[in-house]
């Protein structure tokens, strides 16, 4: 037995841990011995500069939050047992697990900043930083903060955690190198171990953790007070530290003594041990990590424009077109945005040759055949433009663009007039056909980027389009019918593969068919709609709008045969049309109630019923009054399948 009063705990200088530890990373890569050889045990005080409060903090918070609670006798006459900490018992009079819970996440909720994130302090920086490099084995943690896991997400590691309090078996075998284990749950766990009683169900697998991660290990605790922790029971249980026992001790009120408990532990393994004191955990990280291991810091910190773009680089894949019943418009990536910025930042960032300062001529002025660029100020607008466009935020967009002057060479003009087409494109879905055209004249004013430029003519064409189905008369309609052909003809002729031209030029080509009747010219305006849609789908395979479109016409080609032995194929063509528009966007619902429509014209009754039930489950606006009004169902109106599945509709 060692006499603890008399006995000076050996010291190390975290410095020269860090070279001892680099070296031996050296030899082991020369060995081709790359297994990470450093095990973490964390505490409280590593998350201390944070704002988040450690075990004696929190001891007095509940002691004054419960010193006029009829419980509050009773902890003290608890506290008096020397195995269980003051934390647990006071712990353990809010009673409730919820309650608890709460509390833990109001302690963690003072590390969060003005904008409600959570600090992460240099202490977790670095302990990333020496997973990055490939030192460690495990980060164990008695914290229930997620500080080491935002730590290693900022740099883009791995995120491999492990919650000791939610597992009945630990088998260490799953766990990959840089596993972070929670010993007491995390702070969003449905379990937490704050009482003695909890933390008692989970102490079996206390002693089996630690001797898994000090493995050719060395065991470095930083932050960790122990204080009547069973934690730190289990570590004096342990047979030996065959890497050594690595404690870095803080305390103001004690700076030399790491406690009774601590110095058992010493006591018991004698040379194994090592202390390290005067240092909190984000001074110690900084001499063993960046003085020590000589590791750099990240270029998240160093190069944070690098660093974003190869963040940003990571969002895979592009957004993806949110598209509309005209079709989907061209999309300014707001990653690639994102990205162009950066790049523009860090150009400008970066000093100019010493030997080439020509004096200033003025705001946007370059040395002659410098490759022109543009502003950092230019490429943020551009990107709040752009995206509050794609996002259809036009009080955000309002904000911006009438400053911008009308000059359509240059790129905030232009990206004013991108956000312009798209504003007017969300208008005609909406069938605002004034604001759209108002927007479209507009955005020709500001100028629009190559990309866009054949949208506007593909609008315009769909603004008559949806005057007619509004109720143009004969003489309006046949003037807009000729404006519609020679918009999409230029639309195409800007962009030979627009799907979107030639799918709506089909439609308008089938609507002005339909106001022909059985007639010779609508035979062949339904013909020359067929070859117009099937263009669009050459070009987009699937779009399901021009399949949609295709089957009405097939539907209204067929009306005027009815009765011939021409419109049944006519009618099985619809089917095989809407058939795989459903397939490719199943939520399309009047495409569902057009097929019931079709297979009832066929008597097809089973596959109508089918397409019905389809048609209810995706439309939440399904009711009787929908059926009752179309004649197609006549032919199934009267059987007993169909009265029953009516009594299914709300009126």
């Amino acid at each position: 037995m060692c006499d603890q009063s008399a006995r000076v705990l050996p010291r190390f200088d975290p410095v020269h841990l860090g070279d001892r530890l680099r070296r031996q990373r050296e030899i082991r890569i020369q060995d081709n011995a790359r297994k990470p050889f450093v095990t973490f045990l964390v505490g409280a005080g590593f998350s201390r500069s944070t704002g988040i409060p450690v075990a004696s903090e929190i001891v007095k918070d509940l002691q004054d939050t419960l010193s006029d609670d009829p419980l509050s006798s009773a902890v003290a006459a608890e506290k008096r047992k020397d195995h269980v900490s003051e934390y647990a018992h006071f712990m353990a009079a809010l009673l409730s697990p919820s309650d608890r819970a709460r509390r833990i996440r109001g302690y963690v909720d003072r590390g969060r900043n003005e904008r409600g994130q959570l600090r992460i302090n240099w202490a977790h920086l670095l302990l990333a930083v020496m997973v990055r490099d490939g030192y460690i084995n495990r980060i164990l943690t008695t914290n229930f903060d997620p500080l080491v896991v935002e730590a290693l997400a900022l740099f883009g590691q791995p995120i491999r955690t492990f919650d000791l309090n939610t597992t009945r078996r630990y088998d260490p075998d799953i766990l990959e190198p840089g596993a972070v284990i929670y010993l007491h749950g995390q702070m969003h766990s449905l379990l937490l171990a704050n009482t003695d009683d909890e933390t008692q169900r989970i102490h079996q697998h206390y002693r089996t953790v630690l001797q898994e991660a000090l493995r050719d290990s060395y065991l470095v605790v930083a932050g960790y007070s122990g204080d009547c922790d069973p934690v730190l029971s289990a570590l004096d249980e342990l047979p030996t530290f065959p890497r050594g026992l690595w404690w870095s001790h803080y305390s103001k009120s004690a700076p030399d003594s790491p406690g009774p408990a601590v110095e058992r532990i010493f006591c018991h393994h004698a040379d194994h041990c090592r202390l390290s004191t005067g240092d909190d955990a984000d001074l110690f990280m900084r001499k063993l990590v960046l003085a020590g291991l000589r590791l750099s810091i990240p270029d998240e910190i160093t190069s944070p424009f690098v660093a974003l773009e190869h963040s940003l680089r990571r969002i895979h894949p592009p957004l993806p077109p949110l598209g509309s019943d005209f079709g989907t418009m061209p999309d300014s990536d707001p990653v690639a945005s994102a990205i162009a910025l950066v790049q523009g930042a860090r150009k400008e960032s970066k000093p100019a040759p010493a030997a080439a300062a020509p004096a200033k001529a003025g705001p946007g002025s370059r040395p002659p055949g410098e490759t022109p660029s543009h502003s950092l100020q230019d490429l943020q607008l551009k990107v709040l433009l752009d995206n509050a466009a794609l996002a259809g935020d036009w009080a955000a967009f309002d904000r911006i663009a009438p400053d911008i002057p009308v000059q359509p060479a240059s790129l905030l003009s232009r990206s004013v007039g991108d956000g312009l087409v798209r504003r007017a494109g969300r208008e005609l879905d909406a069938n605002d056909i004034d604001a759209a055209l108002r927007h479209l004249d507009q955005a020709q004013e500001h100028g629009v980027n190559e990309k866009f430029e054949p949208w506007i003519p593909t609008l315009r064409g769909n603004a008559r389009l949806a005057r007619i189905r509004l109720g143009a008369g004969a003489s309006e309609a046949d003037r807009l019918f000729s404006e519609i052909v020679a918009f999409y003809a230029e639309a195409l002729r800007l962009k030979p593969d627009l799907s979107a031209a030639y799918n709506n030029w089909g439609a308008a080509l089938i609507e002005r068919a339909r106001r022909k009747g059985p007639t010779p010219e609508a035979e062949r305006l339904f013909v020359e709609a067929g070859l117009k849609l099937g263009e669009a789908i050459r070009f987009e395979p699937g779009l399901h709008a021009a399949l949609y479109n295709w089957a009405n016409g097939l539907i209204e080609q067929a009306r005027f045969k009815t009765g011939t032995p021409e419109a049944d194929p006519l009618l099985a063509g619809a089917i095989d049309k809407l058939t795989e528009a459903v397939r490719i966007k199943p939520d399309k619902y009047n495409a569902w109630f057009n097929l019931a429509c079709v297979h009832a014209l066929r008597n097809q009754r089973p596959e109508c019923l089918e397409a019905l039930a389809q048609w209810k489950r995706h439309d939440p606006a399904a009711r009787r009054q929908k059926l009752d009004g179309d004649t197609d169902l006549d032919h199934v109106r009267d059987t007993p399948e169909f009265r029953a599945f009516r009594d299914t509709l709300p009126e």
